[in-house]
């Protein structure tokens, strides 16, 4: 399991999803950035650099480099959990919570049997 990030924000007062910066279309010369109101079209990054470097370029204060837990796979802000099942991933909270209540209820039923 692998953590993958996503680009995030704000424009025109909808939540977008960053797709790509189309270098062969300019306005005044500055590349145009193509936007996303849906996560299945966002581009997924699969490492912390990419992403940053795209996040570089979309150099908007309303944008944000988010994290897409890899079991639920939806975004998420915050701190992540650490899976439970290689001690090392970054997942939601959620997915956290949910892996702790799975093992407590399997101790749970082991020792009352």
């Amino acid at each position: 399991m692998e953590t993958k990030y996503i680009i995030k924000g704000i424009w025109d007062d909808q939540e977008v999803y960053y797709v790509e910066t189309d270098y062969n279309n300019t306005f005044f010369n500055i590349p145009v950035i193509r936007l996303s109101t849906t996560l299945c079209e966002a581009k997924i990054f699969n490492t912390i650099d990419e992403v940053e470097e795209a996040y570089n370029g979309v150099s908007h204060v309303n944008f944000k480099i988010y994290p897409i837990c890899p079991l639920c796979q939806k975004e998420y802000d915050g701190h992540p959990a650490i899976s439970r099942k290689d001690n090392k991933t970054e997942i939601c909270p959620d997915c956290g919570i949910k892996e702790a209540l799975i093992i407590f209820y399997n101790n749970k039923k082991t020792t009352s049997s």
